[in-house]
């Protein structure tokens, strides 16, 4: 039945192979590996034998063939074949034709061990160039190593119940870790750690204990887990249920996204996932500030600080980017510090009649004029920035609190940068020591770590303005999507609002191209 004198054929092939392999070692771009297989079974114990494949990196083929074959205790040889009725063949053959490049895992072998097999068994594979065969065809340009593993069949029975499977598997999930907890089992030696990689790969790991934490993890992407109990004489439980769980930055975390020069981004803070009530609350507020209504927001990061003047030269001169201002006829002022406010040619971002550094929010800037700097943002750092939705922007504006500022109900200087009661002039008093706009950061921060959500400029949002409140506050208007006569939600007041209009839940809006000094923006991330 087997195949005698191809043993001579294949130690030949596999010898000629391996010193192949050893003089392309630095040409192989793909790797053959056996997983999910002990050194010993018993009588009555399943066997599973699985190849895993990663061809993820670019083939000097087109296409491959992988061939599988196993040297049986006699010395002979058995081909594996694609068929399910007949698994192995002394025929020479490929199991699988024509692959493609895509990372695989194949089932070599699934069943229970039977008496009368006791002996040593090694399973090989290969890769070769699509339609070649490695027994005829001379030494061909080979793609892969030779993958090897071998195991040993006993002819007793086993004398044990397997162990229960673990259970009340658990996982807690924090930066770039993974903490992994599980009952103890009575009478096992060890356990089996299985967990599955982001991109399908299968990895274990050996544990004495009966909590492991994983660390070195990629932050916003899955791991699944499960547990095996294992017995003194090496007999593996059945798995435990699987759990699934996902590394990320905790609530609070201030982190940076590098730009492509290695550079840093703006400073964001993650903020957590919620459900709040939006809306005038305490009342007193304008008739668009309604319905209160129930708000839930995912998980997402927001500017620490509003986009300061040094953040967004550093735009401009990496594009040449010319703001609405520059290409129009200017930005709208307010030369008396007062209600009248008129377009002046020359003022803009760089020159809003004002001094300022940079480090103070950059101000004269148009909802297209921040948009562009999201989008820039995005493709400097891989990662998906926008301005925030109306929803987003007050649920982190409240950070938990549901009066009218985060610090509470009354209007304060020492807790914001805001004007006179007499729209719409600048004062200085108490902790407001700035007439225009104040350096980021000078007042304290609320709750979720966000500095100058009341006062110092207006924000843009991603929203579109309607009255009441009717959805759309949850949702972004893409920019394609919209026209010059579309508006777009401002929240927070600035540094010449009067207390009404520096409310949480107070809501301005404005056209797309519009852009005044006390009109700025904070940038939000997806996570």
């Amino acid at each position: 039945m087997y195949l005698k004198k191809g043993r001579n054929t294949m130690q030949k092939l596999i010898l000629s192979l391996l010193l192949l392999t050893l003089a392309q070692n630095a040409n192989a771009n793909a790797e053959l590996s056996f997983t999910s297989l002990k050194p010993l079974y018993y009588v009555g114990e399943y066997i599973i034998i699985d190849l895993q494949e990663n061809l993820q990196q670019p083939s000097r083929f087109d296409r491959v063939d992988l061939w599988v074959a196993v040297e049986l205790p006699s010395g002979d040889w058995l081909f594996k074949t694609p068929f399910g009725f007949a698994p192995f063949d002394p025929k020479p053959q490929a199991f699988r034709s024509s692959l493609d490049t895509a990372k695989k895992t194949h089932r070599i072998f699934d069943s229970e061990v039977i008496s009368g097999l006791g002996g040593d068994y090694v399973f090989y594979a290969l890769y070769v160039e699509a339609g070649k065969n490695p027994l005829t065809a001379g030494i061909p340009t080979y793609r892969s190593n030779i993958a090897t593993v071998a195991t040993t069949l006993s002819n007793k029975s086993l004398r044990e119940t397997p162990l229960p499977a673990p259970n009340s598997l658990s996982a807690t999930a924090g930066e770039q870790q993974i903490t992994l907890t599980w009952q103890p089992i009575t009478g096992a030696a060890s356990y089996t750690l299985y967990w599955q990689e982001p991109d399908g790969s299968q990895r274990n790991l050996s544990l004495s204990g009966t909590s492991y934490v994983h660390s070195s993890l990629q932050n916003d992407v899955t791991y699944t887990y499960w547990v095996t109990a294992v017995s003194t004489t090496g007999l593996e439980s059945t798995p435990s249920t699987t759990i699934v769980a996902m590394p990320q930055l905790p609530a609070g975390k201030v982190f940076q996204d590098s730009l492509a020069d290695g550079s840093l981004g703006p400073k964001m803070v993650v903020i957590p996932a919620g459900t709040f009530r939006m809306g005038d609350i305490q009342g007193g507020g304008y008739s668009n500030e309604q319905p209160v209504h129930e708000v839930s927001v995912a998980r997402f990061a927001m500017g620490q600080y509003e986009l300061t003047v040094g953040e967004f030269r550093l735009f401009v001169q990496a594009t040449g980017y010319k703001t609405d201002a520059e290409k129009g006829d200017g930005c709208y002022v307010n030369l008396d510090n007062d209600r009248s406010w008129e377009k002046v040619k020359e003022a803009n971002w760089r020159n809003p009649y004002f001094s300022q550094t940079d480090n103070q929010p950059v101000t004269c800037i148009s909802w297209n004029d921040a948009t562009a700097y999201a989008a820039w943002l995005t493709q400097q750092t891989g990662q998906q920035y926008r301005l925030p939705t109306e929803g987003e922007w007050e649920y982190a504006a409240r950070a938990g609190t549901e009066t009218k500022y985060w610090w509470g109900n009354e209007a304060s200087h020492d807790y914001a940068n805001y004007g006179a009661e007499n729209c719409c002039s600048g004062v200085a008093t108490g902790q407001d020591q700035w007439i225009y706009t104040s350096p980021v950061g000078s007042f304290a921060p609320n709750s979720f770590g966000l500095y100058d959500t009341v006062g110092n400029l207006w924000e843009w949002t991603c929203s579109e303005y309607e009255s009441p409140y009717q959805g759309k506050e949850t949702q972004c208007l893409e920019q394609a999507h919209s026209d010059n006569d579309s508006l777009f939600v401002l929240r927070g007041g600035s540094w010449s609002s009067d207390a009404l209009r520096m409310r949480s839940t107070n809501r301005s809006r404005n056209q797309r191209t519009i852009r005044n000094r006390n009109c700025g923006a904070r940038l939000s991330r997806i996570l």
